[in-house]
């Protein structure tokens, strides 16, 4: 199981490649279904004690306009939007996800397989964009032209990410944020398959990065 995790990820990889990770939708769903299985439903390497503390923070965090339609991008199993929803019913999600098998494990909303640099939407049609763990796996600046496009005239961008230098290890690759560290953090839900993460990454931190778009 821990292999299947770290595939996932992308730990253990010595390709460089790190955009493919969820190539083999069959292994993403093997991996997938441990991840829940194991309790774990949201996949962040940094949360806080729960997973509902964890999206009562991010949304606060993101705080976004008063039915706000929103565009999660590589949104897993979708339960960070379920949560958010449950908290801020007023907002409508679009939940995106290369990962068929995924998205087929996703609450009711509105869904989009595709990739995150080349989105199936039109110009200026969602409020806000939220990337949560993703940004590793993208061609950054692809992504970014991609989400500033879909994005309405001072629509908000909302990124938590992991950064530091540390990450190609981690088979993530290093973007660099100027953004704000999120403190309060741990990273006990990854340490479920990856006991010794702290000490072999402990120069990583989870970032908080906005962004209005004009």
């Amino acid at each position: 199981e821990r292999g299947e995790l770290q595939h996932l990820h992308g730990c253990g990889s010595d390709s460089g490649d790190d955009m493919n990770y969820y190539a083999n939708d069959a292994i993403v769903a093997e991996a997938t279904k441990a991840l829940v299985k194991s309790g774990t439903r949201i996949f962040q390497s940094f949360q806080r004690k729960t997973e509902a503390e964890q999206v009562r923070f991010l949304l606060s965090a993101f705080n976004p306009p008063r039915n706000a339609v929103v565009l999660d991008v590589g949104c897993g199993i979708g339960e960070v939007a379920r949560l958010m929803n449950e908290l801020r019913p007023d907002l409508k999600f679009i939940l995106q996800n290369i990962s068929k098998s995924q998205l087929e494990m996703c609450p009711p909303f509105e869904r989009i397989c595709s990739t995150a640099e080349d989105i199936p939407l039109p110009d200026s049609s969602v409020d806000a964009v939220m990337a949560c763990h993703v940004m590793g796996h993208l061609d950054k600046e692809k992504a970014l032209a991609e989400f500033r496009r879909v994005l309405k005239p001072g629509g908000l961008l909302f990124i938590y990410d992991i950064t530091g230098g540390e990450m190609p290890d981690l088979g993530y690759i290093a973007h660099e944020w100027k953004g704000e560290i999120a403190t309060g953090m741990t990273s006990f839900a990854i340490q479920k398959w990856m006991p010794d993460f702290a000490e072999r990454f402990p120069n990583i931190r989870p970032v908080i990065v906005k962004e209005i778009v004009a």
